[in-house]
């Protein structure tokens, strides 16, 4: 494991096991620290504070981080499967390359994030703020997003076959090229949304749903529910 020296509190952090005793001890504020390619698998880390470190490729799956502020943090690479995430504030982090697989990110602040490539089926965002977020190329197929935030956010070429988008706010959102076969709008705001190229067979909607005057959701394969 590569790591790096960090000073906070005239206390140095070294490795995995000096940042865990620390914790143990209640310490919960870590800011810059790096640890890259740490190995936290189930570590239980919750509320703490590791405000832009530096975790590249770390492996936190299954690591509970409810309550923690990770803003500016780089995941770029990490594995965070099955982690819980809920309410976690992720503004601004770079989460690049990074699998979320099954991890529960609901109500967790996203904004800025740059979550380009992220392998993320089957993951939940509902009522995440995802506004400004860059998801290219990210693979989102079964994900959850119910009433997320996604104004702004940039989806070209993401692939969100099977994702329940059920009263998200996409409005000014990119979803050029993306895939969105089979996908839930039900309820959902999609406004001013640039759909060059994007698919959208079998997808369903709603009298609820908020598309563009021009848009008919019938031309492009989707199903309207009644």
């Amino acid at each position: 494991m590569t790591a790096h020296t960090f000073t906070h509190s005239r206390q140095t952090i070294e490795s995995v096991g000096q940042l865990l005793q620390h914790y143990a001890e209640g310490q919960r504020v870590f800011q810059f620290v790096s640890l890259v390619e740490a190995d936290l698998m189930g570590a239980d880390l919750r509320d703490i504070s590791l405000e832009r470190a530096h975790f590249e490729r770390a492996n936190l799956s299954g690591a509970d981080l409810r309550g923690a502020d990770l803003s500016g943090i780089n995941l770029s690479g990490a594995g965070l499967e099955r982690a819980h995430l809920a309410g976690v504030d992720l503004s601004g982090a770079n989460l690049s390359g990074a699998k979320l697989q099954g991890a529960d990110l609901s109500d967790a602040k996203l904004r800025g994030a740059n979550l380009w490539r992220v392998s993320a089926w089957g993951t939940s965002f509902n009522l995440a703020d995802l506004s400004h977020s860059y998801f290219y190329h990210a693979d989102l197929r079964g994900a959850t997003l119910g009433r997320a935030h996604l104004t702004a956010a940039n989806l070209e070429r993401t692939n969100l076959e099977r994702a329940n988008l059920r009263g998200a706010d996409l409005t000014k959102t990119s979803l050029k090229h993306a895939n969105l076969d089979r996908a839930d709008l039900r309820a959902a705001l999609v406004r001013s949304v640039e759909l060059r190229g994007a698919s959208f067979n079998g997808a369903i909607c709603d009298r609820h749903t908020h598309f563009d005057p021009l848009f008919i959701p019938r031309a492009v394969g989707m199903v309207t529910y009644t």
